[in-house]
Order: C-alpha cells, then sequence, then structure tokens
C-alpha cells in the first residue's frame, strides 16, 4: 500500500506549464539573505509569473521596513502576506487580517529595556527578550502569541499565522491551497507550508522546518529557489504524495488505516450492482471534501445527495439540468464542491454531453475542480462518452465508478493508480493482482469490505464509516418509475394478484396505507418487502428493519393486530428513510 510518508513517483514527459499554480515564499533567509533578492532569482520569478504561477510572498517583516530595502516588491508578486501573515497588501493596499497588538505591550517591554518595532498590526524585537515579553503579556492579561524568526521575535494577535495570510492571498487571486507551493527556512514558515499542497525547506533552514517539510533542497537561500523551480517537483515530473494529505478507504487485517493520497492520482471504483460502490465513492468525497479540495460530483442516479449536509456543497439538477456555464461558475466560487443530480431522466443525462468540453477546458485553465467523482464511468468515459475525446486522464484527478469496468476505454484504464474493488468482482480492469485469492477473500469478508489496488501492492480493508449518511438512489427511489420486472406486485392472502404495483418507495407507502389487511399479512410472511427493497434497491438498512417487522407478524397470535401494526410500522420505516 501506499505509504503514508511522502512519496515520489516519477511521471516523464514533458510538462507545458509548471504543476502548481501559485508559488508562495518567504523572503529574508529563502528568498534572499537578507533584503532584495538578486537579479537572476527576480527574473526567474518573473519567467514562472508568466507562464502562469501566481506568487506570493509571505514575510515576517513590517511594509515599511520590506520597502526600504525592497522597494519595487509589490511590482514581482500577486500580493504580500507581511507582518507574519497579519497584514495583505497588493498594488499599495493593505488590509490589516488581526486587531493590532495594543500600544501599552510596547511601552511596558520599553520600560524593562526591551525596545520592540511597531507594525500596523504586529511587535518586531529581539528573539534575547522573549521571557521578558511573556511575562509582560501574561501580567496584562492578553491574548498574544510570540513567534520566533531566528534572531527576531514577534508579537502577534492570536490566530495570525503565516498560514492564515497565505490563505487569504490564495483566496483573493482564485487559486486553491492544493494547488500551491511553499518554501521556507525559519520557525515561522512552520504554518506556511501546512496548509500547501507540498511545502519545501531551502538547505540553510532550521532543523524544526527541515524535519516537516516535504522537500528539503540541497542550496541556499535563492540559490535554493532556483534549485526548486527548474526541479521536477515543480513542473510535475515528480509527484511528491506528503502524509497529510491522504484519505482512508478502512482498515487493513492489521487494524491500522489503509489511505491513498488524496491529490495527483485516479482511482476506478468497480463491483456489482448492490456491492457498495457508491458509499466507497461517497466516503472518499467527504473525505475530499473536508480537506478543502473542490469535487464535481456527476451522479446519474442520485447516490450522492447526502453530501450536501457538508458545508460548501451545492447540488444542481433536480428539475432540470443547468447550463455549463453555471455548472463551471458555481465551481470556481470559494472553491466549493458541486453535485450534478442527473437522476430525474435520460433527457437531463445526455444533455451533459455539451458541457463536457467547457468543464475540461476550464480544468485545464483554473485546476478546478481538483477532482471530477463519475459513477456509471462507463457511459462517459467508454466507446463514444462524452469525456473520452475531451478530457485527458493523464491530467488526473477522476474518481471514477462502474459495474462495467470492461467498457471503460484503454487508454482510460492505463492511467489508473489506485483500483477499488468490491465483493463479487471477478478481476481488477486494470492494476495487476498479486496473489488470486484475494478475490475469494474479499468473497469471504463480504459487504462492508474492499480490495485496494496499488500499481504495487494489495490490502484487504474493512471499509471505514461514512459521516454523511448513504442515500441509494434518493430521487429514483421516490420519485422515479422502475421497469415493470422491478415492480412490486400486491396479491391477496390466497396469492392472486390485487392487480396494483408499487413503481417506487412513494407508490409502496400510498398502497400499503390502503391496500388489504390480509395483502399485508401474505406479505410480510413471506417476506417479500424487504426482499424487495434488497434486491432492487441494494439498502441493506431499510430491508433489515423490514424484515424484523415482518417477523413480528409470523409470531403475532391476533392476525389482525399483527396485520395492523406490521403495515403501521413499514409505513413508518419507508417515511424515516426516504421521505421524510
Amino acid at each position: 500500500m501506499l505509504p503514508t510518508a511522502a512519496r515520489a513517483i516519477d511521471s516523464g514527459g514533458l510538462p507545458e506549464r509548471p504543476s502548481f499554480r501559485a508559488l508562495a515564499v518567504d523572503l529574508d533567509g529563502t528568498l534572499a539573505r537578507a533584503g532584495r533578492p538578486s537579479e537572476e532569482v527576480l527574473t526567474r520569478l518573473a519567467t514562472v509569473r508568466q507562464q502562469g504561477c501566481r506568487l506570493v510572498l509571505v514575510t515576517g517583516r513590517i511594509i515599511a521596513e520590506l520597502k526600504r530595502v525592497f522597494a519595487d516588491v509589490e511590482e514581482h508578486f500577486d500580493r504580500i502576506a507581511a507582518e507574519n501573515g497579519a497584514v495583505l497588501a497588493a498594488a499599495g493596499h493593505h488590509r490589516p487580517l488581526a486587531p493590532p497588538v495594543e500600544d501599552r505591550v510596547r511601552g511596558a517591554l520599553a520600560s524593562r529595556g526591551a525596545p520592540f518595532r511597531r507594525g500596523a498590526v504586529i511587535l518586531v524585537g529581539s528573539a534575547r527578550d522573549e521571557v521578558c515579553a511573556a511575562e509582560e503579556i501574561r501580567r496584562l492579561g492578553l491574548d498574544h502569541q510570540l513567534v520566533r524568526n531566528r534572531g527576531e521575535l514577534m508579537i502577534i494577535p492570536a490566530g495570525a499565522s503565516k498560514g492564515r495570510g497565505l490563505l487569504e492571498a490564495l483566496a483573493e487571486i482564485g487559486v486553491s491551497r492544493h494547488d500551491t507551493l511553499a518554501v521556507g527556512d525559519a520557525e515561522n514558515d512552520l504554518s506556511l507550508l501546512r496548509p500547501c499542497a507540498v511545502g519545501a525547506a531551502v538547505a540553510n533552514a532550521v532543523e524544526s522546518l527541515r524535519r516537516q517539510a516535504d522537500l528539503v533542497l540541497s542550496a541556499e537561500n535563492g540559490s535554493g529557489v532556483l534549485e526548486l523551480l527548474d526541479g521536477p517537483v515543480f513542473w510535475g515530473t515528480q509527484v511528491l504524495h506528503p502524509a497529510r494529505w491522504h484519505v482512508t478507504v478502512g482498515r487493513g487485517a492489521d487494524g491500522k488505516p489503509v489511505q491513498i493520497p488524496s491529490s495527483r492520482l485516479n482511482v476506478l471504483i468497480s463491483g456489482p450492482t448492490g456491492a457498495g460502490k457508491s458509499y466507497v465513492a461517497g466516503l472518499l468525497a467527504e473525505q475530499l471534501i473536508q480537506a478543502a479540495y473542490t469535487v464535481l460530483v456527476i451522479d446519474p442516479e442520485g447516490d450522492y445527495e447526502a453530501l450536501r449536509a457538508i458545508p460548501g456543497v451545492v447540488t444542481l439538477g433536480h428539475e432540470s439540468l443547468p447550463d455549463a456555464e453555471r455548472i463551471v461558475e458555481m465551481l470556481h466560487h470559494r472553491f466549493g464542491s458541486v453535485i450534478v443530480d442527473l437522476s430525474t431522466g435520460e433527457d437531463e443525462r445526455k444533455a451533459l454531453y455539451p458541457i463536457a468540453p467547457l468543464l475540461h477546458a476550464h480544468r485545464l485553465q483554473t485546476g478546478l475542480p481538483h477532482w471530477v467523482l463519475i459513477d456509471e464511468a462507463h457511459d462517459l468515459f467508454g466507446a463514444g462518452g462524452a469525456l473520452l475525446h475531451v478530457a485527458d486522464p493523464a491530467t488526473k484527478g477522476y474518481l471514477l465508478v462502474t459495474y462495467h469496468p470492461e467498457l471503460l476505454d484503454n487508454r482510460v484504464l492505463a492511467d489508473i493508480d489506485v483500483e477499488i474493488l468490491l465483493p463479487g468482482s471477478t478481476a481488477p480492469a486494470s492494476l495487476p493482482l498479486p496473489e488470486p485469492s484475494l478475490l475469494e477473500a474479499l468473497a469471504h469478508a463480504g459487504h462492508g469490505h474492499a480490495l485496494v489496488l496499488t500499481k504495487t501492492d494489495a490490502s484487504l480493508v474493512a471499509l471505514a464509516d461514512r459521516q454523511t449518511s448513504h442515500l441509494r438512489h434518493w430521487h429514483k427511489y421516490i420519485a422515479g418509475r422502475l421497469p415493470p420486472d422491478k415492480q412490486f406486485y400486491f396479491r391477496e392472502q390466497s396469492g392472486s394478484p390485487t392487480g396494483i404495483a408499487a413503481g417506487n418507495l412513494i407508490e409502496l407507502h400510498r398502497e400499503l396505507d390502503r391496500c388489504a389487511q390480509n395483502t399485508v399479512r401474505h406479505h410480510a410472511i413471506g417476506h417479500d418487502f424487504s426482499r424487495w427493497v434488497r434486491d432492487v434497491f441494494a439498502d441493506e438498512a431499510l430491508a433489515s428493519e423490514m424484515a424484523d417487522i415482518e417477523a413480528q407478524v409470523v409470531d403475532s397470535a391476533d392476525a389482525a393486530a399483527g396485520a395492523e401494526q406490521a403495515r403501521a410500522a413499514l409505513m413508518d420505516a419507508v417515511q424515516r428513510h426516504y421521505l421524510e
């Protein structure tokens, strides 16, 4: 299994643009030894900017002091997060991100012979006065933090940090943290590296930062930054998967979490109908969304409705499919995630086809969405599929779900990095199976388990619990009408047809309310209700509850009372699971 530590994967090929859409970089000790960077470094940064990478300078310096040594700084960066991220600056406009440290702190320190310089928000002095500063802040009862920057000490309002300043800057320029590479050298850069896709440290970085960095460069200061910008990680020919950016599939036989990287790969989930494919896809999607990835869900059957419970997720579709521009607009708005619900009918599903080219173009231009989850992927990535000739799986970020993996185009299968097989699968579609006996073990383990394959390993896992409830085929089950061979046909106690059929759960609920008492008893004794829900809808939770209700009818001494109790309980179960 892919380890939780950062792992490099050589992908080869000549990149057309940088792999990251933003570079966040510290100044002193990183871009330069002190003050203004060299012309060589500035020229290289300008080239990177022209190639489509936005630049954010994140520095502990006070703006006025920064401009004394680097007067044209704002010309070289899209945003500047100064004062350790407490002030955001661009094109002459400065915006404080926290209330300023109170003047009485500076006065108290000055009276003890510890001079501190005032910025718009923070105070800056010598690290030698750390004990004195801590004592005065405690004496004054203030909620401030002390942050070391090598030989300097900053007094900062609680909550302000380089990391927060960077996130504010990225929001303004429209780039996600997951498309950002950060590089620094000092203790206060720990919060800068942590929220980014990859964090790098120059060779002269303090030991604490070197330990936390995903990549440690061999050169110091500006030369280290040049090494980074000319290196394989920046250009995507080497991919790092930091441990903090993983999602959990479940637990292996040893009880330890089995995880896969949360970016820069493709995942295929396959298995027969009712095996739990949409459960696994939703399990991964909810973790990605909660980690601030932008996810687009193409949902043919209404399986992913429960993801709306996560803040920042909206559902489009239901009654009619929105146009392509609306979908793209929603994806780009503050990095939210979108579910495109196609469960209302085939016409809406076909209407998705014209959207595909615009969606793919937007993804190439902005990097959003980070992930595209496609259920019934064989329709869009099979022969004649709408995405086959406009989307390139080599760009990664596809989560494909299908019960017909053999129908996927070979070009798609060739770019799968992780395959998750559900019970009932006969063979993997894209990746080698180390041991054929693993399929037998998967079948024996049964529901709630999966086989996770990578290009080098395989693990049988017990699936993790989802945080959002799993609603299968929500719209289809409630309002859509099943084909005749899938409908529920009501019969009298003698077994003769009543002429009434339920084509969805609304109709089942309605007919339960008005059918004859002996009809309810006949179907309950035969466990027909629970079997229908299990076989047709694959809803094990509702089926199990119905089976318990049916068993009570069999055991009831009073046939009439037992039938009426079952009627009420069955209607209540359907109501709670789907109609409330």
